[in-house]
């Protein structure tokens, strides 16, 4: 659950879906860290939530894998869209 919360709240720091930068994460170490921000965590299954145009939170899935949780966590924001604006 941890993870999940610290994937949601990167994305929605961010703005990116964690599975968009992963990979550019995942090869540089410096990036990774977060610059210390104990909250941050890159990994996929962290989606940005926006409505009418503005980031408005994130959304985490974890336990299932990367590959799955980063579906998941679409998938659950392509149930709720689009939001009121």
């Amino acid at each position: 659950m941890a993870a999940a919360r610290r994937t949601a709240c990167t994305a929605a720091i961010i703005g990116r879906a964690m599975a968009d930068i992963n990979q550019q994460v995942s090869t540089n170490p410096a990036a990774a860290s977060g610059n210390g921000n104990p909250s941050f965590l890159f990994k996929a299954g962290g989606v940005p939530i926006r409505a009418g145009g503005e980031l408005i939170g994130g959304i985490g899935i974890g336990g299932s894998g990367q590959a799955t949780d980063a579906r998941c966590a679409q998938a659950a924001i392509d149930r709720i869209q689009p939001l009121p604006k």
